[in-house]
């Protein structure tokens, strides 16, 4: 495949503080603190020259769409006033381009209210919210810095959401804990239109949470439960209007051949690029749970093209992430549904990222159910004709077995420093 990397997604960091403390975030809450010396928002003059330079690197790719994702820390802290002007710049330096923006936010929708959404609505702004479930699991990590959980102002957001922009999306990371029966019919009661499930970010140094009383090498197992679970639950749905799960719905569509965009999933590039509130570029903001200063490259858009950015060791890492992978997933029989799981998760100190995801075997499980179910539920006649067959799980695993443990085997694929 062609080398040169292109970006077709920009995740702006509009704020650098948030007036949430949850318990699982890469941004403050996993050994990274760089944030302290951020701004705690984004100024104008960096905001358009972010633009500036997304434009001219649309321009010369001949990039067609281009999505602008504004995010924090929490958004919703900075001013109305500063997202009418983003917007309205951005559309007056697009429009003598060929490339067309949109806009989308992630809150986590404290603060959402009339006048946020009626602005959203008048800007074409679409958003995303973030509720981990039933109150009692979304308030065990999604606490203010007061300590007290925010299910109630979140659920008030959504409320306000669908009544004026007429639908609602959610983010959901997954609470091990939770009861996968219960989070299903309560998010699916919700009248949102979109379900997006995220796994912990987690890696080899970082584990994913376990249950509670279980041992650590259970975990895997526990996600692949809960996951498959909620996939049955929602396959078997009858509600014509329950929500879409992004991370089955795209299980479904490349199972049916189609090419899909996923930092978890499938063989595409990830065209993304992270911005700092002072105009720092960054690869993946979630890589910074690798270790304080990770995703610093010395790049601010004051100096450094989009391009040269894009050539840092760590963003071409991310970028190619699905195609360059390690002996294990690169042998193994469905990593083109896989990719490798998302880069941060597979993180080792000793040896970098030439590991499989330490959710290996959660998404093995998850994949190798949901292509088997699908396989049952096809014609023969198209089954023969597609050549896609049932997977066994036990062959698959087995096979992990001839390849070394994760940590071991080459130097660290990331230098101490990450020049440009």
């Amino acid at each position: 495949m062609q080398n040169v990397l292109q970006c077709t997604i920009a995740v702006i960091k509009v704020a650098s503080r948030c007036n949430l403390n949850c318990s699982y975030c890469y941004m403050y809450n996993m050994g990274d603190n760089t944030y302290r010396n951020q701004p705690k928002f984004i100024e104008q003059g960096t905001a358009e020259q972010i633009i500036e330079r997304i434009a001219e690197h649309c321009e010369e790719h001949k990039v067609p769409d281009f999505m602008f994702v504004l995010h924090g820390g929490e958004p919703l802290l900075a001013s109305k006033d500063w997202y009418r002007h983003f917007v309205n710049y951005a559309r007056k330096v697009f429009e003598p381009l060929e490339s067309v923006p949109s806009f989308a936010l992630q809150t986590n929708g404290v603060l959402l209210d009339d006048e946020w959404c009626e602005l959203f609505m008048e800007l074409g702004i679409a958003i995303g919210i973030s509720l981990d479930g039933t109150r009692k699991d979304h308030d065990h990590y999604r606490k203010d810095h007061a300590g007290r959980g925010s299910y109630e102002k979140v659920l008030q957001g959504i409320e306000v959401t669908k009544r004026v922009m007429g639908h609602a999306s959610i983010i959901a990371v997954i609470n091990i804990n939770s009861d996968p029966d219960e989070t299903y019919h309560h998010l699916s009661n919700m009248g949102v239109s979109n379900i997006h499930l995220l796994l912990p970010d987690a890696n080899y140094d970082k584990p994913p949470p376990q249950r509670e009383g279980t041992a650590p090498e259970d975990a895997q197992d526990q996600y692949a439960d809960w996951l498959i679970r909620m996939f049955d639950l929602w396959m078997e749905d009858p509600n014509e209007k329950k929500p879409g799960i992004r991370m089955f719905t795209q299980l479904l569509r490349m199972l049916w051949g189609a090419r899909t965009t996923s930092d978890s999933l499938g063989t595409e590039r990830n065209e993304v690029i992270v911005i700092e509130t002072n105009g720092d570029y960054e690869s993946l903001d979630s890589l910074k749970i690798c270790g304080e200063g990770f995703t610093k490259a010395d790049a601010n858009v004051a100096d450094t093209t989009l391009n040269e950015a894009l050539n840092s060791e760590l963003a071409r890492m991310y970028h190619l992430s699905h195609e360059n992978l390690c002996p294990q997933c690169a042998a193994c029989d469905i990593h083109e549904l896989c990719g490798g799981g998302n880069l941060p998760h597979r993180y080792h100190n000793n040896n970098g990222f030439d590991n499989p995801t330490v959710y290996c075997r959660t998404q093995a499980r998850l994949i190798t159910h949901i292509q088997n179910r699908w396989v049952n539920g096809m014609p023969a006649e198209f089954v023969e004709k597609s050549g896609i067959a049932k997977v066994q799980l036990e062959e698959l695993i087995r096979g992990f077995a001839q390849f070394p443990p994760p940590g071991t085997g080459k130097a660290p694929m990331v230098p101490e420093s990450n020049p440009i």
